[in-house]
């Protein structure tokens, strides 16, 4: 390592200071209306109109991983109109500190890797402290029947791993799945483990390709090293949303009562080795996908109590090493 490089570590480790709510998210901000209604998990339609200049923008940032939008910052460009957008949509009617509050935002094209858990991936990795977005949220930009859907497992976060510190015994008894339709969008608790699993595809041949804008809101933390895009990165696109884009109704399906496959990706972690999901993991595939095909893209599983999913240790190690050092 250089010497630039270790003292500004250095530095950076002596300025990083984080203070965490009981529920793992940075402390201070407080929410509009009932917190549990807040954090749910829900979907839009017609959240945004999508036009090729938007689709050649989001593909242009992908190559620049995640990015940062403060609450202060002027937007530049239209990606970071739209992130600005998003994050002021679940920002009117809070409390927090605009200085420190922003959009964390990215695309990705194609499907993910299967479940994880958003967070401040510095602080975590240098630091061994789990910081959680407030929210998470997708927006569709690309896809259509044959795109793998988001899979969110309410109640999984990264204080149910099993060696986690405070550990509690999270249970998800809901599973929240929404299949791509293009202009659509989906918001949940930013704590919760989620993924996207081809698995459950409507189909093995892929209308459009898989393209998401994906945004996370923080209130009174930026995520260590995320920085604002190149200046280069300038357009006049203006991004349109939908005046009043409606809540999407989901279907409620309980997996109990129908036919069930079980998942093919239960592990996950850095190498989807260090944890799997136990419990009612079978699902029931078919039934999610008749759904989409009907006109029902956002699915709600309701797991019976006793038999609801949970997380247990893998056969390897995710935490890092400046916190087992910090342990020794």
């Amino acid at each position: 390592m250089a010497l630039d490089d270790a003292r500004d570590d250095a530095s950076d480790e002596d300025e990083f200071c984080v203070v965490l709510d009981a529920r793992g998210r940075a402390f201070g901000a407080t929410t509009r209306g009932a917190d549990a209604d807040y954090y749910r998990t829900t979907a839009r339609a017609d959240f945004v109109r999508v036009n090729d200049a938007l689709r050649r923008a989001c593909e242009d940032i992908d190559a620049h991983g995640a990015v940062w939008i403060g609450a202060t910052d002027v937007p530049r460009c239209g990606v970071e109109r739209l992130a600005r957008a998003v994050f002021e949509l679940y920002a009117e009617g809070c409390e927090y500190d605009a200085a420190t509050s922003g959009a964390e935002f990215w695309t990705r094209r194609g499907s993910s890797p299967g479940g994880h858990f958003d967070k401040d991936e510095d602080a975590r990795e240098r630091f061994g402290v789990w910081v959680a977005p407030h929210l998470a949220t997708v927006t569709y930009v690309g896809g259509g029947r044959g795109a793998a859907p988001t899979v969110v497992f309410e109640g999984l976060t990264p204080k149910s791993r099993p060696e986690a510190e405070n550990r509690d015994e999270g249970t998800c008894a809901r599973t929240a799945v929404m299949y791509p339709r293009v202009g659509s969008h989906l918001k949940f608790d930013g704590r919760f483990l989620h993924g996207v699993y081809e698995e459950m595809a409507e189909s093995t041949e892929c209308e459009d390709e898989r393209l998401t804008f994906l945004v996370n809101i923080w209130f009174n933390h930026r995520p260590v090293g995320v920085e604002r895009l190149p200046d280069a990165m300038t357009d006049d696109l203006e991004p349109e949303l939908g005046e009043s884009p409606k809540e999407i109704d989901p279907a409620v399906l309980c997996p109990a009562c129908l036919d069930v496959t079980p998942m093919r990706e239960s592990s996950f972690g850095p190498t989807k080795t260090e944890y799997k999901l136990v419990g009612s993991t079978a699902l029931p595939i078919t039934a999610l996908q008749a759904c989409a095909a009907s006109g029902m893209p956002f699915i709600v599983m309701e797991h019976r109590d006793g038999d609801s999913i949970r997380i247990e240790a893998g056969t390897s190690d995710d935490e890092p090493a400046s916190k087992r050092a910090r342990a020794d």
